[in-house]
This record gives structure tokens, C-alpha cells and sequence, in this order.
């Protein structure tokens, strides 16, 4: 399993709605089901019900692409960047 899943932060920045297994580090990414549903892996049942609530459930679905926009919109190369660079300049010598 990838340790940063590039893949969902790609879904999530252009507004794809997102079912995922809770492998690697997907948790970190939607571990509170606001962006994206997380199933266990190799629940097919568990994957079977989120994807059919992801089709059918529009209401809930568009709450997901609308967070899942609006938190990879605050992860840019610049955020990153910084983020990196206050770490560096904050640690002690």
C-alpha cells in the first residue's frame, strides 16, 4: 500500500467522490468519512454498501466532493513548501 495514497488526493482535488480501504495511509487522508468513505479491506459487503451509497445518496455525496475540495485545495506545493520550511527554521540546534 502506497504511504501517501496519490491517487485519492488526485480524486479528491477535481471533485471525484472517493470509496477507499483502510490500508496504509488512506486513514490519514479520510479517516473521518467527511471526504470519503473508508471500508475495511477485504470487506466486499462493507464495499459493496459504500459504493451504492456513493451513487445513490447525492446529498452525501456532494458533502464529500465539496470537503474533499476544499481540503486538498489547502495542500499546494506552496503549503507544502512552507509547512517544511517553519518546521526547519523551528527546530532546535
Amino acid at each position: 500500500p502506497e504511504g501517501f495514497p496519490q491517487a485519492i488526493v488526485e480524486a479528491l482535488s477535481i471533485g471525484v467522490p472517493v470509496v477507499a480501504t483502510d490500508v496504509g495511509g488512506v486513514r490519514a487522508l479520510v479517516a473521518d468519512g467527511a471526504a470519503a468513505a473508508l471500508v475495511p479491506p477485504g470487506d466486499a459487503p462493507a464495499l459493496a454498501a459504500a459504493l451504492t451509497e456513493a451513487v445513490s445518496d447525492a446529498v452525501l455525496t456532494r458533502s464529500r466532493v465539496a470537503r474533499g475540495l476544499a481540503e486538498t485545495a489547502a495542500w499546494t506545493l506552496e503549503s507544502q513548501a512552507a509547512q517544511l520550511a517553519s518546521f526547519v527554521q523551528d527546530r532546535p540546534e
